[in-house]
Parts: structure tokens; sequence; C-alpha cells
């Protein structure tokens, strides 16, 4: 992911709800879940989970557990170390009857 300089974490929130045809009157909060940002976009009809920092396997699992209403989660390429971070992520989550995307 290439990401112009100077551009926060709300700047790509929005790109990420503009790019999903999400309304930007959708409710944005922050949440601090194991050290990591997480953005979470919501209204009534869905919730999506956003992360641009480091992230480890136990942080996501700590994410599911604070976060049990969200069905989609959106994590930035910088988000893992390595391919098998990606993969292990997708299978916590796949088991757990979420979805997965990334930035």
């Amino acid at each position: 992911m290439n990401i112009k300089d100077g551009r926060t974490d709300l700047d790509l929130v929005t790109e990420i709800m503009i790019k999903n045809a999400r309304p930007l009157t959708d409710a944005i909060t922050e949440h601090k879940i194991k050290g990591v940002r997480v953005y979470l976009i919501e209204n009534p009809e869905y919730k999506i989970a956003v992360c641009f920092d480091k992230i480890t396997l136990a942080a996501v699992e700590a994410m599911l557990a604070e976060l049990p209403i969200v069905g989609t989660f959106i994590f930035a390429d910088k988000c893992f170390a390595d391919v098998n971070e990606i993969i292990n992520t997708q299978e916590i989550l796949k088991k757990e009857d979420r979805k997965m995307r990334l930035f």
C-alpha cells in the first residue's frame, strides 16, 4: 500500500469508507487493543474494524474478544510481518465466521 505523506489514520479510514460505498456519516470510534489502534466504523447494519498498526496473533484474538459485533476486519498490508501472519489471521477470523480484507 502506498500512502501519501501527511495522511492520518482518519484520512485512510475515510478513504476505506468511500471505496466501500459506506456513508461518511457512519460513526467512527478509536479503540486501543493490546497496544494496537483499531478504528470501528459502524451503523445499525454493519460493523467494520480497520487497523493500520503492526499486529500479533494475540492482538487479533483480543480484537475478537473486545469487538464481538464486528463482521469485517480490514488491515493494512504493513500490519503483518510476513505472509504466514496473514494466513494465520485469516484462519482465526474465518473460524469465528468473520471476514478479512487487506488495504
